[in-house]
């Protein structure tokens, strides 16, 4: 990593780095974010093997537990695109499928009102780029790879 001026009233760029966020990082940051809207609730977030896995509650006409899985990718820009992979529950008579559109019409009710986070079909995009200038850190390059392992998320960049 190249460090150009950083100091107080200065900013980083990040030339080639390899960023590691625990599990408790990741539930650090978007756990308050959920709190914030009222269908999804009692949310757990943890790094499986290529899958990010989101375990809540959703209320529909009653709370249903729900298990979902999100796979991560880069995107052009410094975007990062979580994508619905899965979703099941062990609520008798729902399918995937109606649980699918469930979850991402509560995400899109208020992920918009999230600066730099937007919507697209089963997709969560995520300006990580802009998010990362809000704590003084320039990102020049696209992420080349994101990798989700037992209890990690690594970001190559």
């Amino acid at each position: 990593m190249e460090i150009n001026g950083y100091g107080k009233g200065r900013s980083m760029i990040a030339k080639k780095k390899d960023v590691v966020n625990t599990e408790a990082e990741l539930c650090q940051w978007v756990l308050p974010l959920v709190r914030k809207q009222e269908k999804i609730k009692d949310v757990v977030i943890r790094c499986g093997s290529g899958t990010l896995d989101v375990d809540g509650t959703i209320a529909l006409q009653m709370d249903i537990p729900i298990q979902t899985k999100w796979r991560i990718s880069p995107r052009e820009e410094q975007h990062v695109a979580l994508t619905l992979a899965a979703v099941s529950t062990s609520f008798f008579g729902l399918g995937g499928e109606m649980l699918r559109v469930a979850v991402m019409k509560a995400l899109a009710a208020f992920l918009p009102e999230i600066e730099d986070v937007t919507i697209a079909q089963d997709a969560i995009l995520v300006n990580v780029g802009n998010r990362l200038k809000c704590y003084g850190i320039g990102v020049e390059k696209d992420f080349s790879a994101i990798t989700v392992e037992p209890g990690t998320l690594r970001v190559e960049v």
